[in-house]
């Protein structure tokens, strides 16, 4: 289950979201997509709810986190399948 994690510090490492966030579950991967926002994708989706309660709003280096599911997108993915006229 994909989660999607806001309103993180600069200084915030993978490391540091790793150690979070395997607190609750195993934690198959973590993408920093941009500063201050960050994907992890837990392989259980009731350790991932539980991290979402545990760790919305909680402080990771001065910051207080935004914890949510992901959710999924309808339609065709952004920047594709348009075609240039």
């Amino acid at each position: 289950m994909k989660i999607s994690v806001g309103n993180l510090s600069r200084e915030a490492t993978e490391d540091d979201l790793r150690a979070l966030f395997e607190i609750f579950g195993k934690v198959s991967s973590i993408n920093t997509r941009r500063q201050g926002m960050a994907i992890v994708d837990m392989t259980n989706r009731t350790d991932a709810r539980r991290a979402i309660e545990g760790l919305n709003g909680q402080t990771l280096l001065d910051y207080d986190l935004e914890v949510r599911e992901m959710q999924e997108r309808k339609g065709p993915p952004r920047g594709r399948g348009r075609r240039r006229r």
